[in-house]
């Protein structure tokens, strides 16, 4: 617990140019995952309030806020991650323990069955290669653009891409 209280002592002081002698004029908002236990949870208010001192302190679990954030009282929130998808079902502000899933698949694993998908249909860029940095960060483009939960977009996408000759 020291090391995480040196790590956001530091962050404040050197990211928000707040001196930690202030602190106690500050109130903080933690977001914390919904997954997480309650004496993890108490351990992180003790660090803010008893040493980091700071005024006061907010506890609240992501899925909570992301409902709220998106002007909604009662949601499923899929957070998809790099390598983990976690899901969880709000109602009325609350998060619901029954209904929290965790994936263990993500964002990595999405890229590559895209890409896998893309050359099935033929995709003309036959070069591509998930190793490399520049296609990587044009599947990425790619997937963010077309892969999505809105079933309202469906059918045939067409796309113009520039690749780059190094050489």
């Amino acid at each position: 617990l020291k090391q995480l209280e040196d790590l956001w002592c530091r962050a404040i002081e050197e990211c928000l140019d707040i001196p930690r002698k202030d602190f106690k004029f500050y109130r903080v908002i933690l977001l914390v995952s919904d997954l997480i236990d309650r004496i993890t949870c108490k351990d992180f208010m003790d660090i803010l309030l008893q040493r980091l001192e700071f005024e006061a302190a907010l506890l609240h679990q992501e899925s909570v806020c992301a409902t709220y954030g998106a002007g909604l009282s009662t949601a499923c929130v899929v957070d998809v991650g790099e390598e983990r998808t976690h899901i969880c079902c709000v109602e009325d502000g609350m998060s619901n323990s029954n209904t929290r899933v965790t994936l263990q698949y993500g964002g990595n694993d999405i890229t590559r069955f895209f890409y896998y998908l893309l050359k099935k249909v033929g995709f003309p860029y036959k070069t591509c290669s998930e190793d490399s940095i520049m296609d990587a960060g044009l599947l990425q483009k790619l997937k963010e653009k077309y892969c999505h939960f809105d079933m309202t977009v469906w059918g045939v996408a067409e796309e113009e891409v520039i690749i780059p000759y190094l050489g």
